[in-house]
């Protein structure tokens, strides 16, 4: 019968070293169970090293020491996701995203900046003063008469009449169709939506200032009933 104590005839070395480290980690890590050796030397050695490093590692996550590198999107693994953001010559191309204060626009040379998403709704950061901003778009629709009435010393008397406008309004963040950029230093959107009518848009351009804590938007309409308004 062979000896598990015999040693390695080119190094003179023991070949239970591995038994013994095995033996260790086991201790270590809290394995009830101790490896056995028989003759099989080396090769049962090293499974018992395998054994013990797969159990230290149950150990450690029970007790939470690899909790800041768990992953929160582990169950979207191996399933089909979308691809957000793909290049376009020098800009980054969002169309139809649903992610908010995806980039930031920083101008001044101080901790302000402004916080852009892939549609136009935005919020303005620095500490202790945080606001959010948005629009929305108004279209003439009609226009309806309106009695007057004027009061005079408390008794209500009959007037002319006015036309009231009567507005359709959709929120900028929430058209049918929004294509928007990035490029460096600037973030820009293209808007379409159905009540618009067709062919309508509307573009928007957006950028931080580059001498204060504020930032500059562009509104373009193509196609737009007139008297078309955007207002925040």
């Amino acid at each position: 019968m062979r000896s598990g104590m015999s040693g390695d005839t080119r190094t003179g070395r023991p070949a239970f070293w591995g038994l013994t480290w095995g033996v260790v980690m086991s201790m270590m890590c809290g394995v009830s169970s101790m490896a056995q050796v028989s003759g099989q030397g080396v090769q049962s050695a090293e499974q018992a090293v395998v054994r013990a490093s797969q159990s230290a590692g149950q150990v450690a996550l029970q007790a939470g020491d690899r909790i800041e590198s768990t992953s929160y999107n582990d169950h979207k693994r191996g399933q089909a996701r979308r691809v957000n953001y793909i290049p376009d010559g020098a800009d980054f191309l969002c169309i139809n995203g649903e992610n908010r204060y995806t980039r930031a626009l920083y101008g001044s040379p101080t901790a302000w900046r402004l916080e852009t998403s892939d549609r136009p709704i935005f919020a303005s950061y620095v500490k202790g003063d945080n606001r959010n901003i948005r629009f929305v778009l108004r279209i003439p629709t009609e226009q309806q008469g309106e009695q007057v009435r004027s009061s005079s010393r408390g008794v209500a008397t009959s007037g002319g009449s006015q036309e009231v406008t009567v507005w359709q309004e959709t929120a900028l963040e929430a058209t049918d169709y929004c294509e928007a950029r990035y490029t460096p230093g600037r973030r820009s959107y293209v808007l379409r939506h159905g009540s618009w009518g067709e062919g309508a848009a509307l573009s928007i351009v957006v950028l931080a200032s580059p001498t204060e804590e504020a930032a500059l938007w562009q509104f373009v309409g193509h196609g737009l009933p007139v008297g078309s308004e955007v207002w925040p």
